[in-house]
């Protein structure tokens, strides 16, 4: 059980192995059977036969686009239907998980090979996965996995221009508003000539305060 976990964090599986918040290698014995066959229902879909295989889509979510542990969990199920000898379309399948990527170039990238393959090009199962992996991983060392495009760059910046614009009117519209309170009491700073005299402001009289003059 201790090579296990290790390997699942050696692997990031740990999302895989997360049962309503509780760790299966761990808090096994708190995990029932029915809530890890509802889990495993998650990764599961019919495929054209009826048959039940592993949903790529929820499988490429599951370990947030990473294709290194995604072809990891693929080559794992390979080795498990090998060994029950039973057949399946081992290309396919691995397209349908790549082009659940949302990165634009990789996504791209997949479509070409997917496309190749349909003409007929002869591509085995552990060159794709290699070719796809380098791609992957070439991607996310140049800074550039999942990054915008210019599209949506340009709508970034145009949304952070709008933005900015917008704070300026706010800082600007609470200054005004100061300065206007200020304003509308700055007639009580001025010294009237005759200590008796009123001031009327807004239909209301003000009587001026009586000074010592000795005090000022």
């Amino acid at each position: 059980m201790e090579r296990l976990n290790s390997r699942v964090e050696e692997s990031g599986w740990n999302k895989i192995t997360k049962i309503n918040n509780k760790d299966l290698l761990t808090q096994y014995g708190t995990i029932s059977i029915e809530d890890c066959k509802k889990e495993a229902n998650k990764y599961l879909t019919l495929d054209s036969n009826g048959k039940l295989e592993v949903n790529k889509k929820a499988q490429m979510t599951s370990v947030d686009y990473n294709v290194t542990t995604f072809n990891g969990f693929f080559r794992l199920q390979m080795d498990s239907l090998q060994a029950r000898g039973e057949t399946y379309n081992v290309l396919i399948n691995l397209f349908k998980g790549y082009l659940v990527v949302p990165d634009k170039e990789f996504n791209q990238y997949i479509k070409q090979k997917k496309n190749n393959y349909k003409e007929g090009q002869d591509i085995l199962q552990d060159d794709i996965m290699t070719m796809v992996e380098n791609k992957y991983k070439s991607q996310v060392r140049g800074g550039e996995w999942n990054a915008p495009s210019k599209e949506q760059k340009e709508i970034l910046a145009l949304t952070a221009k709008l933005d900015m614009i917008t704070n300026k009117k706010k800082v600007a519209k609470k200054r005004d508003i100061a300065e206007g309170a200020n304003k509308k009491y700055e007639w009580k700073k001025i010294a009237p000539k005759d200590v008796k005299e009123t001031k009327s402001k807004n239909g209301k009289t003000y009587q001026t305060p009586n000074v010592d003059p000795t005090q000022s």
